[in-house]
């Protein structure tokens, strides 16, 4: 994505210096190229950050999964341990 914010930062810097030594009225040559390389390179940034949340929702998404697993194990774990100290308790009056 730098290598693509660079690339529009050069190309638009070059349409700035053309304008501020020529004037607005001087047609550019290469401004209809280096507008459609602009405009490329910003769809392209837009698709990778869409790509990137994504990505990013995916990833919450799994580690809410894990942390729930663990949480439910942990809940197992004690449930379990609460059991087994009544059975053993009980076992014990007897």
């Amino acid at each position: 994505m730098a290598e693509l914010r660079e690339v529009i930062a050069t190309k638009d810097t070059s349409i700035q210096r053309f304008i501020k030594q020529n004037g607005s009225n001087v047609p550019y040559a290469k401004e209809s190229s280096y507008t459609k390389i602009i405009t490329d390179s910003y769809a392209e940034v837009s698709r990778i950050q869409t790509e990137k949340c994504a990505l990013a929702s995916k990833a919450m998404d799994l580690v809410c999964r894990v942390y729930l697993c663990f949480i439910l194990k942990q809940n197992r774990q004690n449930a379990y341990m609460l059991c087994s100290d009544n059975t053993a308790h009980k076992a014990s009056r007897s």
